[in-house]
């Protein structure tokens, strides 16, 4: 299941970040998802996190998990755009020879509590 491995990435480099921090406990996650071919819902991935985070630093943290499409580069034009849906091809040419161009799949952000 690509959506809990991602989820526990999360959470493991939002512990991560507790612990650089001195251990202290995790109050707000914010998480950036490149969504990755297959439909994601927030909502749910949001629910893995807080079941997953139970007995950790970040157990009662406030998450928000924001999807984000992949950018698409077209490697006959050059032209970049953001994916949409299943985009199979290049809206100004209509070539087939696509590429990510995006090299995170997570963007991470932590708030910790005093």
């Amino acid at each position: 299941m690509h959506e809990l491995s991602l989820v526990q990435s999360v959470l493991d480099a939002s512990l991560d970040e507790a612990r650089k921090a001195g251990n202290k406990r995790i109050r707000k996650i914010h998480a950036r998802l490149r969504e990755s071919g297959h439909p994601m819902d927030a909502d749910s991935l949001q629910t893995l996190l807080e079941t997953i985070a139970k007995g950790t630093a970040a157990e009662g943290a406030a998450m928000e998990i924001e999807l984000i499409s992949p950018t698409l580069r077209c490697r006959e034009c050059d032209f970049t755009f953001p994916a949409q849906g299943s985009t199979l091809v290049c809206p100004r040419c209509r070539s087939g020879k696509l590429e990510e161009i995006d090299a995170e799949e997570i963007d991470l952000e932590c708030s910790f509590v005093e």
